[in-house]
């Protein structure tokens, strides 16, 4: 806490367009975040924070604006459908933040420690809410600059591009590598061991492919099986699926058919066909 999240995100925020960020709290139901996203995307905002999770961060809403270049919503007090741009820098600060599910691919890891039991007793030399718009011109000069001279430069670094935000790993992402930085996308690897549903599939996988190996079976027969002789992959279903202790094939098929052919450390649940019984799953090593 008060190590300065919010004000690094602001910092950018002065910088590229004069003025601090829209700070937003993060809410728990979907329509709600719709709704914030799109008044937001309509106002014309430039840099969003979602400040202060507490929870893992998962929205389809934002998976959506992270991707595509407009979102469509309903303007506010009218039966009125609009499209606007998603031209916004979004940031989410929080204390050991968590990112869950698909928006893992979407977003990069920035970590900040003062290495002190209280930040916010800190004193420096400059007040960067003050330093920051007095120099901005030459902040935003400098930064041009480097893009510019990686633009015309012949050393490029050879980069494989980013799926989905290939524009920017050749403009932004090549440049900041360029000037002898780290590559920002190494800060994936962090993202993704740390996202709850990998883990979850992680673990189901493993003790599914440990019982069974590549054998095929009808969900109600992993879980008798598992229940007989794999109390790792109960425990891994039960956590997976959120049953509670109250297995159920329903919510472990549905599960599986959320996550099928999605590889962890080689491994994936492939659809083996159906019969009267219902479908049957396997886990296939590649």
């Amino acid at each position: 806490m008060a190590t300065g999240k919010t004000r690094l995100a602001n910092i950018a925020s002065h910088i590229a367009y004069g003025c601090p960020a829209d700070n937003i709290s993060y809410p728990n139901d979907e329509s709600e975040m719709s709704k914030r996203v799109f008044s937001l995307l309509f106002e014309g905002a430039g840099v969003v924070v979602l400040d202060n999770l507490e929870q893992p961060l998962e929205s389809e809403t934002l998976c959506t604006v992270l991707t595509e270049p407009t979102y469509k919503g309903r303007v506010l007090g009218k039966s009125e459908m609009q499209s606007v741009s998603t031209n916004v820098t979004w940031a989410a600060t929080g204390n050991n933040l968590l990112l869950r599910g698909d928006i893992t691919t979407r977003f990069l890891l920035c970590q900040l420690d003062a290495r002190m039991e209280k930040p916010e007793e800190r004193t420096f030399k400059r007040n960067l809410d003050e330093y920051i718009p007095a120099r901005r011109a030459k902040l935003v000069i400098a930064g041009l600059t480097i893009l510019r001279g990686h633009y015309l430069a012949t050393d490029k670094p050879q980069l494989t591009p980013y799926g989905r935000f290939e524009a920017w790993s050749d403009m932004v992402r090549s440049a900041v590598v360029w000037c002898g930085l780290p590559d920002p996308l190494d800060t994936r690897k962090e993202i993704d061991e740390s996202d709850p549903v990998r883990e979850s599939l992680k673990a189901v996988l493993t003790a599914w492919h440990k019982a069974f190996g590549s054998k095929k079976m009808l969900v109600k027969d992993a879980i008798v099986g598992a229940d007989e002789g794999g109390k790792a992959l109960v425990e891994a279903f039960d956590n997976a699926c959120d049953c509670r202790g109250a297995l159920s094939a329903r919510a472990v098929g549905k599960w599986l058919a959320n996550h099928k052919e999605r590889r962890i450390n080689g491994l994936r649940f492939v659809n083996a066909g159906a019969s009267a019984f219902g479908i049957y799953w396997r886990v296939k090593s590649d």
